[in-house]
């Protein structure tokens, strides 16, 4: 059973690959989100999950921004689910993911931000020696699938490959795949520095199938991102 109409949600429901797991993608679509509107009506999408679905596995997607020590609504409202989670569901895997890509166009998604700033307006800013770490949202089926039938259970995994990107690679990206012509971008800088995500159980557990997956950043971007 899929919850969500979004990005993730399709993903799933287009591989059918999973049977008989509830796959929670209905969550707050924006990290900078205020309205509190939005995060009461996915915890109480939660708890209505728990209710009607207690002995089913639960999947349930957060982010890797929960250990770079920000601090934001956003970021204590995940960190608050995930405790939720653990103390409602008996069985259940918490999927911590890093930046997204995929067929959209959501204006909250770092890559569609980048690439309609510099289309539309022609500039933007960027912080220095800032990077994002990317993954394939074709590829979440199969992990999720995969950690199922490895019967990995209970736990809170950072979904992240070993791909870091610095965002003005992904600006020079677009720049370049889209011919635009002496872009404005701005570079600032401030004295917080992210902490790298602990993606080394990820990593272990599929180092012998990486070659399944698209996990190369340039890979990543090319197949979503055409002339």
């Amino acid at each position: 059973m899929v919850i969500g109409n979004g990005m993730i949600a399709n993903s799933f429901l287009r591989s059918k690959t999973i049977n008989d797991v509830i796959i929670f993608a209905s969550g707050v679509p924006n990290s900078n989100e205020v309205r509190e509107n939005e995060y009461e009506r996915e915890f109480n999408l939660i708890k209505k999950t728990q209710t009607e679905h207690t002995n089913k596995k639960l999947i349930y997607f957060s982010s890797t921004s929960l250990e770079t020590g920000k601090k934001s609504k956003y970021i204590s409202f995940k960190l608050m689910i995930e405790k939720y989670i653990k103390s409602n569901f008996s069985d259940f895997l918490i999927l911590r993911l890093p930046n997204i890509v995929g067929n959209t166009e959501n204006k909250f998604q770092l890559l569609p931000f980048i690439k309609n700033s510099l289309i539309t307006k022609n500039h933007i800013r960027v912080k220095q020696s800032c990077f994002r770490y990317l993954i394939d949202v074709d590829d979440l089926p199969l992990i999720t699938a995969s950690l199922i039938e490895n019967k990995i259970q209970n736990k809170i995994i950072n979904v992240s490959f070993d791909n870091k990107i610095e965002v003005i690679e992904i600006v020079n990206f677009f720049t370049s795949k889209y011919k635009i012509i002496n872009p404005t971008i701005k570079f600032y800088k401030d004295d917080y520095i992210e902490k790298e995500p602990n993606n080394q159980f990820f990593l272990n557990f599929i180092k012998n199938d990486i070659h399944q997956y698209n996990h190369r950043s340039i890979d990543i971007l090319s197949k979503y991102f055409k002339n």
